[in-house]
């Protein structure tokens, strides 16, 4: 009778030393649980490694789900690369070689770089008004607001901004002096006078340097991160000569530049742009001569219309208005010197309670 013998493979009967190496060969069956920290099945020699595999149950059985051409492996051997967009993955993406999980990944969560916006600088002048007299003084109030620009979305606690904060604030006045130069961002500019055509102020902001937005997978943009500079701005005021309009009793005499002056100097001012249609808003008169003085840079008017109907209107000189009269007149409010103006004058008394445009054509 042969003897057999079970032997008891409990912790107290059976124990590995440490670092030494059990060899099994055959089949091990196993009715119970087979638990490990860790199993780490050998492959033989020359079969190359195929990371990213799993395991697979195959009949009952659990093996290595084999890599081969087929792509059981979970590896892509399809058709590459892509002919359209889908989620992250773009049009000619490789996908062949990749794992399936890779490629989900790079399809359900790619890697997104947030948008940038850069920083700015925004100037406000104080009046806001834009076409002064010539010759006048103006003392304005400038004010500089900085953006440091953003970054959005925001990944990963980055930062939500391009640039540091201002450290400086440079101000350049209309006439080309800079009255202040330092960390506060509005200043009262000295008077300054306002002369022809553009008057300009400046503004200049020194800022601190930026860190590099981060991506949506934690990782810094790199070629991005803004170094400390400047950035300026301006903003531009007109000077302009004004034109006069008025009305008389009897007709305006404007056989020199002395009765074109007393003419002008008893009339209405506006500071407004003439080289185009220009609106007296209401002579409002009854049996007086009116007239209107536009500087002789602008173009010549042609026309006249009545603000109470389309059909009253006319041609200059004609019926209403005679010819254009040309003088040199200087400011009534002595803002500008001697300048050529032209006037025209009515032939005749009229009565008018509504508004004037003279046109060019």
């Amino acid at each position: 009778m042969p003897f057999f013998a079970r032997p008891n493979l409990e912790d107290t009967q059976f124990k590995q030393l440490t670092g030494s190496t059990l060899t099994m060969s055959g089949i091990t069956n196993f009715t119970g649980v087979l638990k490990s920290k860790g199993i780490e099945i050998n492959a033989t020699s020359g079969i190359t490694n195929t990371n990213g595999d799993v395991l697979t149950l195959d009949n009952g059985v659990i093996k290595l789900m084999p890599s081969t051409s087929g792509g059981s492996s979970g590896i892509y051997y399809g058709k590459s690369p892509t002919l359209c967009t889908v989620g992250g993955i773009p049009i000619s993406y490789t996908l062949t070689g990749k794992t399936i999980s890779c490629i989900l990944q790079d399809m359900l969560v790619p890697i997104i770089s947030p948008a940038l916006t850069p920083n700015s600088l925004s100037m406000t002048l104080t009046p806001t008004t834009t076409l002064f007299e010539v010759g006048c003084s103006m003392a304005f109030t400038i004010s500089m607001t900085y953006n440091q620009g953003s970054v959005s979305p925001v990944y990963c606690s980055g930062t939500p901004v391009r640039t540091g904060a201002p450290t400086c604030y440079v101000f350049t006045n209309i006439d080309g002096s800079v009255p202040y130069s330092g960390v506060t961002s509005i200043c009262v500019m000295p008077a300054a006078s306002i002369t022809a055509g553009n008057n300009t102020a400046y503004g200049v902001t020194k800022y601190a340097a930026g860190v590099a937005p981060k991506k949506s997978n934690g990782a810094f943009m790199s070629g991005v991160t803004c170094p400390a500079s400047t950035i300026s701005t301006s903003k531009v005021v007109s000077g302009i000569h004004p034109y006069f309009w008025g009305s008389t009793v009897s007709a305006p005499i404007l056989t020199s530049d002395a009765c074109a002056q007393c003419l002008i100097t008893g009339g209405t001012k506006c500071v407004g742009v003439h080289t185009g249609d220009v609106l007296v808003t209401n002579y409002n008169v009854t049996g007086q001569y009116i007239w209107v003085a536009i500087p002789a840079t602008s173009t010549t008017k042609t026309k006249w219309q009545g603000g109470n109907s389309p059909s009253n209107c006319g041609t200059i000189p004609g019926d209403l208005m005679a010819s254009v009269c040309t003088r040199n007149i200087v400011s009534p409010s002595s803002c500008w010197s001697t300048t050529s103006y032209k006037i025209y004058v009515s032939n005749y008394g009229t009565n008018i309670n509504y508004s004037m445009t003279f046109k060019n054509s």
